[in-house]
């Protein structure tokens, strides 16, 4: 009887040792789990939000053979760079251009020869009013350098998403895949040194923040790349 029962102890000995054990080890290793978890997460959501702050920018050079008129008509623009009427143009020294969309024709206020013009969706419709303008054929009076289309962030996206952010938050943790346990925020700081971010939300004081922050190349308003940096964080 007393093997017997001795060697019921040792059973129950040897079990809640086992049991103990593989508590110490899941403590041990789900810290490890939560962190690469999370950060999984944060490159993912990081990815998405470049992702959604980006858009087509369409470039093409051009070169006036006679400049000095003050002012170019660049005959059938829009037909042969396939862009459309939202653009702006910045010369070789970085000045920005006054331009007017005469159906077709782009008109153009500059004494160079040389300057770039950009067409995207992010840009308004130039509203200039020019006149005594001299018209230009391409490929006799002007002429097209390489025109191609590239994928950019934009500066007024970026500041969109802030203010959904700030408005249908629900909304855009879903547009960004956020899932229902995790919370997140974000800022963005200019080539300035400017900083814009999301409001503050109240973060639980056990909560670890994980954080990154990744430099980007932007498009801003007047449509000059800069550089900035996007701080995107995770609870």
């Amino acid at each position: 009887m007393k093997s017997k029962k001795g060697s019921h102890v040792g059973v129950v000995l040897s079990f809640v040792i086992f049991i103990t054990f593989v508590v110490f080890l899941y403590l041990l290793v789900q810290p490890t789990a939560s962190f690469k978890n999370k950060g999984n997460l944060l490159e993912n959501l990081e990815n998405r939000i470049t992702l959604i702050s980006s858009n087509n920018l369409t470039t093409a050079s051009v070169f006036v053979d006679t400049p000095g008129s003050g002012c170019a008509e660049l005959n059938d623009f829009f037909s042969i760079t396939g862009m459309e009427n939202n653009v702006i143009s910045i010369d070789e020294f970085g000045s920005i251009l006054q331009l007017e969309v005469s159906g077709d024709d782009l008109r153009v206020e500059t004494d160079e020869n040389f300057f770039r013009v950009f067409g995207s969706e992010e840009f308004e419709t130039p509203t200039g009013s020019l006149t005594g303008c001299q018209p230009l054929n391409e490929g006799s009076d002007y002429f097209l350098g390489l025109v191609r289309t590239s994928e950019e962030i934009y500066e007024t996206r970026i500041i969109e998403l802030i203010d959904e952010y700030d408005s249908n938050y629900q909304g855009l943790k879903e547009t960004l895949g956020v899932g229902v346990g995790d919370e997140f925020g974000f800022s963005f700081t200019y080539s300035n040194g400017t900083t814009i971010m999301t409001e503050e939300r109240n973060v639980p004081a056990s909560i670890s923040i994980f954080v990154n922050n990744v430099q980007i190349q932007y498009i801003n308003r007047t449509g000059a790349r800069e550089l900035g940096i996007l701080s995107v964080r995770i609870w």
